[in-house]
């Protein structure tokens, strides 16, 4: 009766650890998906400034080629409005099977190198 008591207590502590475990990978992942977000959310607000001057510039640059202001600026929108379509028809595989690769090898590269030094023991 003794043994099955000890092997009650073993198999509870056993299950904690694991909880334990779980949640730690768990909140590490979300602080690895959370610090992607951040660090892309800067380089994204970043880019959106470069790119608006670059067009800014570009668009003053072809008006004092041409002569008109109003054509500089009209041809820099229409090669955007080129770029957004291009980006539209092509949502899902530059952004959708990026944010899931991404997402299944920050949740996933975990539990690999967990198996990997399980193997190693």
């Amino acid at each position: 009766m003794e043994e099955f008591k000890e092997l009650f207590l073993l198999l509870k502590e056993y299950i904690d650890k694991q909880k334990e475990d779980m949640t730690l990978g768990a909140a590490e992942s979300l602080t690895k998906v959370l610090s992607a977000l951040i660090i892309g959310a800067i380089l994204f607000s970043f880019g959106c400034i470069i790119l608006l001057l670059a067009c800014i510039a570009l668009a003053f640059f072809i008006g004092e080629c041409t002569n008109s202001t109003a054509l500089g600026f009209s041809v820099v929108a229409g090669m955007i409005l080129a770029l957004v379509l291009v980006f539209w028809f092509n949502r899902k595989r530059w952004v959708i099977q990026s944010i899931a690769s991404l997402m299944i090898h920050v949740f996933f590269s975990q539990q690999n190198s967990e198996d990997n030094e399980a193997i190693e023991k």
